[in-house]
């Protein structure tokens, strides 16, 4: 394992956290309108697991030798509530992506690839989750009538 690429690529996922954070928390000040009751705490819920990934990230960072980042990546943020939303999946994804390549790099590190796969479940969780509230899966259902059946 090349210890200071994957440093490097550690770095650039701790680098997406903070910005996610920060989005998130900015889109919970920014938003308004019928949304916002459940919205804003939606958002700052996701701010606080980024922040607690940052923190897994940076730890990991350290352990290995290495210095965390301070730059936050690219911070977007909006008014309207599906462009929030959008701008969230799109991060999510960004995140996803950069974990997902750093996997190639860990080998036979059984700990880091844990972490890695951690944290890659909770942002799929995540993307999911914005793909569900911008209705980007369209369900089908067979019948409209479901009875239960009798037991015994």
């Amino acid at each position: 394992m090349d210890v200071q690429r994957v440093i490097a690529g550690l770095n650039r996922c701790l680098a997406i956290e903070y910005a996610t954070m920060i989005q998130y928390l900015q889109d919970s000040f920014l938003i308004q309108g019928l949304e916002r009751e459940y919205l804003a705490g939606l958002f700052r819920g996701r701010a606080k697991e980024e922040m607690g990934h940052a923190e897994r990230l940076g730890d990991k960072i350290v352990a290995l030798g290495g210095v965390p980042t301070i730059e936050p990546a690219l911070i977007t943020q909006s008014i309207e509530v599906a462009e929030m939303l959008g701008q969230g999946l799109t991060a999510e994804r960004e995140a996803l992506n950069a974990l997902k390549g750093l996997l190639s790099e860990v080998h036979d590190d059984v700990p880091l690839r844990v972490l890695i796969e951690q944290l890659c479940l909770d942002t799929q969780e995540h993307i999911e989750s914005f793909e569900k509230l911008l209705a980007q899966k369209r369900l089908v259902i067979a019948t409209k009538e479901v009875r239960l059946k009798q037991v015994g």
